[in-house]
Protein backbone atom coordinates (compact mmCIF):
# COMPACT_ATOMS: atom_id res chain seq x y z
CA UNK A 1 0.00 0.00 0.00
CA UNK A 2 2.62 2.19 0.68
CA UNK A 3 4.33 1.69 -2.73
CA UNK A 4 1.01 2.39 -4.09
CA UNK A 5 0.90 6.08 -2.75
CA UNK A 6 4.79 6.63 -3.60
CA UNK A 7 3.75 6.07 -6.89
CA UNK A 8 1.74 8.50 -6.71
CA UNK A 9 3.26 11.28 -5.47
CA UNK A 10 6.26 10.53 -7.44
CA UNK A 11 3.64 10.99 -10.19
CA UNK A 12 2.31 14.39 -8.58
CA UNK A 13 5.61 15.52 -8.56
CA UNK A 14 6.60 14.95 -12.24
CA UNK A 15 2.80 16.44 -13.49
CA UNK A 16 2.37 19.31 -11.22
CA UNK A 17 5.48 21.55 -13.40
CA UNK A 18 3.87 20.88 -16.53
CA UNK A 19 0.33 21.93 -15.20
CA UNK A 20 1.54 25.26 -13.40
CA UNK A 21 3.17 27.31 -16.12
CA UNK A 22 -0.71 26.49 -18.65
CA UNK A 23 -2.50 27.83 -15.40
CA UNK A 24 -0.18 31.11 -15.55
CA UNK A 25 -0.48 31.57 -19.20
CA UNK A 26 -4.38 30.92 -19.16
CA UNK A 27 -5.00 33.18 -16.29
CA UNK A 28 -2.80 36.06 -17.86
CA UNK A 29 -4.57 35.87 -20.73
CA UNK A 30 -7.58 36.25 -18.80
CA UNK A 31 -6.90 39.34 -16.79
CA UNK A 32 -4.78 41.17 -19.32
CA UNK A 33 -7.16 42.91 -21.84
CA UNK A 34 -6.36 42.31 -25.23
CA UNK A 35 -4.13 44.83 -27.37
CA UNK A 36 -6.38 47.35 -29.44
CA UNK A 37 -5.91 46.38 -33.33
CA UNK A 38 -3.95 49.30 -35.56
CA UNK A 39 -7.29 49.33 -37.85
CA UNK A 40 -9.51 51.12 -34.82
CA UNK A 41 -6.58 53.36 -33.49
CA UNK A 42 -6.70 57.07 -34.14
CA UNK A 43 -4.61 58.48 -36.87
CA UNK A 44 -1.59 59.40 -34.97
CA UNK A 45 -1.21 63.35 -33.46
CA UNK A 46 -2.92 65.41 -31.16
CA UNK A 47 -4.76 64.32 -27.81
CA UNK A 48 -6.85 60.85 -28.90
CA UNK A 49 -3.07 59.46 -29.71
CA UNK A 50 -2.32 60.65 -26.13
CA UNK A 51 -4.97 59.01 -24.94
CA UNK A 52 -5.17 55.75 -27.13
CA UNK A 53 -1.41 55.57 -25.58
CA UNK A 54 -1.93 55.77 -22.23
CA UNK A 55 -5.13 53.25 -22.41
CA UNK A 56 -2.53 50.84 -23.42
CA UNK A 57 -1.05 48.05 -20.88
CA UNK A 58 2.13 48.73 -19.87
CA UNK A 59 4.80 46.74 -20.17
CA UNK A 60 5.33 45.71 -16.62
CA UNK A 61 1.43 44.44 -17.03
CA UNK A 62 2.58 42.47 -20.13
CA UNK A 63 5.19 40.06 -18.26
CA UNK A 64 4.20 36.26 -17.12
CA UNK A 65 4.82 34.54 -14.28
CA UNK A 66 7.00 31.54 -14.59
CA UNK A 67 7.05 29.29 -11.68
CA UNK A 68 9.65 26.70 -13.08
CA UNK A 69 11.17 28.18 -16.03
CA UNK A 70 13.45 31.13 -16.44
CA UNK A 71 12.29 34.09 -18.19
CA UNK A 72 14.07 34.96 -21.42
CA UNK A 73 17.31 36.58 -20.89
CA UNK A 74 18.42 39.93 -21.76
CA UNK A 75 20.36 40.01 -24.69
CA UNK A 76 24.48 40.21 -24.27
CA UNK A 77 26.03 43.72 -24.31
CA UNK A 78 29.78 43.79 -25.65
CA UNK A 79 31.04 44.09 -22.31
CA UNK A 80 28.51 40.75 -21.69
CA UNK A 81 30.56 39.62 -24.41
CA UNK A 82 34.01 40.58 -23.13
CA UNK A 83 33.27 38.81 -19.79
CA UNK A 84 32.25 35.67 -21.25
CA UNK A 85 35.72 35.56 -22.87
CA UNK A 86 37.48 36.35 -20.37
CA UNK A 87 35.91 33.16 -18.03
CA UNK A 88 35.95 31.03 -21.28
CA UNK A 89 39.42 31.38 -20.79
CA UNK A 90 39.63 30.49 -17.51
CA UNK A 91 38.29 27.23 -18.70
CA UNK A 92 35.52 24.99 -16.82
CA UNK A 93 38.14 23.50 -14.02
CA UNK A 94 36.06 22.78 -10.14
CA UNK A 95 39.64 22.79 -8.36
CA UNK A 96 40.83 26.24 -10.02
CA UNK A 97 39.58 28.82 -7.64
CA UNK A 98 38.32 32.44 -9.24
CA UNK A 99 36.98 35.31 -7.15
CA UNK A 100 34.27 37.62 -8.72
CA UNK A 101 33.65 41.08 -8.15
CA UNK A 102 29.68 42.00 -8.38
CA UNK A 103 27.55 44.86 -8.78
CA UNK A 104 26.23 44.21 -5.33
CA UNK A 105 30.03 45.09 -3.95
CA UNK A 106 30.10 41.50 -2.78
CA UNK A 107 32.42 38.65 -4.27
CA UNK A 108 32.19 34.96 -4.51
CA UNK A 109 35.00 31.83 -4.89
CA UNK A 110 34.60 28.82 -6.80
CA UNK A 111 35.71 26.58 -9.74
CA UNK A 112 34.26 27.70 -12.71
CA UNK A 113 31.77 24.38 -13.20
CA UNK A 114 30.05 25.55 -16.86
CA UNK A 115 29.89 27.94 -19.15
CA UNK A 116 26.71 29.05 -20.83
CA UNK A 117 25.61 31.81 -23.15
CA UNK A 118 24.10 33.92 -20.74
CA UNK A 119 25.47 32.77 -17.28
CA UNK A 120 28.12 30.38 -15.89
CA UNK A 121 28.39 27.98 -12.77
CA UNK A 122 30.50 28.47 -9.62
CA UNK A 123 31.05 25.81 -6.92
CA UNK A 124 30.31 26.81 -3.47
CA UNK A 125 31.24 24.26 -0.52
CA UNK A 126 30.73 20.64 -1.78
CA UNK A 127 27.29 20.46 -2.86
CA UNK A 128 25.95 23.82 -3.62
CA UNK A 129 26.81 26.04 -6.43
CA UNK A 130 25.60 29.76 -7.43
CA UNK A 131 24.94 31.14 -11.16
CA UNK A 132 26.04 34.34 -11.90
CA UNK A 133 25.23 36.30 -15.41
CA UNK A 134 27.75 37.99 -16.72
CA UNK A 135 26.01 41.42 -16.41
CA UNK A 136 26.33 40.99 -12.65
CA UNK A 137 30.44 41.47 -12.99
CA UNK A 138 31.93 44.34 -12.13
CA UNK A 139 35.36 42.74 -13.95
CA UNK A 140 36.40 39.98 -15.25
CA UNK A 141 36.83 36.95 -12.82
CA UNK A 142 40.50 36.84 -11.40
CA UNK A 143 42.35 33.59 -10.52
CA UNK A 144 43.18 33.01 -6.50
CA UNK A 145 45.24 30.53 -4.64
CA UNK A 146 41.88 29.73 -1.92
CA UNK A 147 43.89 27.74 0.33
CA UNK A 148 41.22 27.84 2.53
CA UNK A 149 38.38 27.10 0.80
CA UNK A 150 40.37 23.90 -0.23
CA UNK A 151 41.01 23.39 2.58
CA UNK A 152 37.22 23.86 4.38
CA UNK A 153 36.06 21.78 0.78
CA UNK A 154 38.44 18.51 1.98
CA UNK A 155 37.34 18.54 5.68
CA UNK A 156 33.46 18.61 4.71
CA UNK A 157 34.45 16.03 2.05
CA UNK A 158 35.75 14.01 4.79
CA UNK A 159 33.14 14.34 7.86
CA UNK A 160 30.41 13.49 4.97
CA UNK A 161 32.57 10.25 4.16
CA UNK A 162 33.05 9.63 7.74
CA UNK A 163 29.06 9.72 8.69
CA UNK A 164 28.16 7.62 5.99
CA UNK A 165 31.38 4.73 7.19
CA UNK A 166 29.81 5.34 10.56
CA UNK A 167 25.80 5.24 9.45
CA UNK A 168 26.84 1.80 7.25
CA UNK A 169 26.35 -0.64 9.94
CA UNK A 170 22.94 0.81 10.88
CA UNK A 171 21.38 0.40 7.41
CA UNK A 172 22.78 -2.63 7.08
CA UNK A 173 20.87 -4.13 10.12
CA UNK A 174 17.81 -1.79 9.52
CA UNK A 175 17.16 -2.01 5.67
CA UNK A 176 16.21 -5.81 6.22
CA UNK A 177 13.95 -5.29 8.96
CA UNK A 178 12.33 -2.53 7.17
CA UNK A 179 11.55 -4.77 4.12
CA UNK A 180 10.74 -7.38 6.05
CA UNK A 181 7.94 -5.06 8.05
CA UNK A 182 9.10 -5.49 11.34
CA UNK A 183 9.66 -1.67 11.54
CA UNK A 184 6.70 0.53 10.32
CA UNK A 185 7.07 4.01 8.67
Amino acid sequence: MKFHSLSLAAFAFLLLPTLLPAQTDAIQELLLPPAAPSFLLPPSGGNAARIVAAARPCNQCQRRAYLFRRPLQRPLTPRDVQMREAVQALGVDRHRFVRCRLKDSSHVIGGITVIEQGEFGLTQGILSGKRISYWELTEAPQPVAAVGDHALNGLKWTGLIAGGVAASPLLIVFIPLLFAGVIQD
